[in-house]
């Protein structure tokens, strides 16, 4: 009686990114209801930010003193919209800070309160106007 053949192990996953970072950008197609007194900016270059710590998504308000970590001048957004969570093992969620106007993940709504884990190219939407890519970096 032989061997059996040796069962060949399934492909390892490909390693997770040693850092991660958000594209932030003005996108005018997701303003679906314009509003002329506060239209969607135009040519607003990307913006590319470290996710080495939880933050806080929202607009500025100096008079109540709310400087989120990524702010976005955003009419649609909460001063408090919502927050990227990083875990200590290494994944990225989402939480919707019960914002007025929802957060969605990749088209789809986020419960208010709730944490959802995000991945390489997942992207949120929120506010009028706002789309934010997480892109990992080896």
């Amino acid at each position: 009686m032989g061997r059996a053949a040796p069962v060949p192990s399934p492909p390892s996953p490909p390693p997770a990114p040693s850092t991660w970072e958000l594209i932030v950008a003005v996108d005018p197609a997701l303003d679906v209801d314009p509003d002329p007194g506060a239209p969607c900016p135009a040519n607003v270059p990307e913006r590319v930010v470290a996710v080495d710590r939880d933050l806080l998504i929202g607009r500025e308000d100096d008079r109540r003193d709310i400087h989120p970590d990524l702010p976005v001048a955003d009419p649609g957004a909460s001063r408090r919209h919502a927050k990227i969570v990083r875990s200590t093992d290494g994944t990225i969620a989402l939480q919707d800070l019960a914002s007025t106007n929802g957060t969605k993940l990749n088209g789809v709504d986020v419960a208010p309160g709730s944490r959802q884990t995000i991945h390489e190219g997942d992207t949120i939407t929120l506010g009028r106007w706002t789309r934010v890519t997480l892109r990992g970096r080896p």
